[in-house]
């Protein structure tokens, strides 16, 4: 059987990763908002109308990296899980 255990420094490496692909999605995203903005500006029209799909998907993007963050931080007191296995509350063994 395959074990998908982490061990801590792996986990601080991840943590590390995804800080960089995280301050490169926030630029992505001021960059987008800003050709956005002239675009809106240059039309007339509302920047909600202006901002591109790959706006919303790098924003959810972003989104989904702070959780995963938060998720592994080394002051939250929950033990980590091995990728695919599930637990369920009250189940015997």
């Amino acid at each position: 059987m395959n074990d998908l255990t982490l061990t801590n420094s792996a986990i601080t490496r991840l943590r590390l990763e995804l800080t960089r692909a995280q301050a490169a999605l926030k630029d992505a995203q001021a960059y987008l908002t800003a050709q956005a903005q002239a675009s809106a500006a240059l039309s007339c029209t509302s920047i909600e109308r202006a901002l591109p799909p790959l706006h919303t998907v790098v924003t959810l993007a972003i989104t989904g990296i702070e959780t995963a963050l938060v998720e592994t931080a080394p002051d939250n007191n929950r033990t980590p899980r091995r990728a695919g296995v599930r637990t369920m509350k009250g189940s015997a063994g």
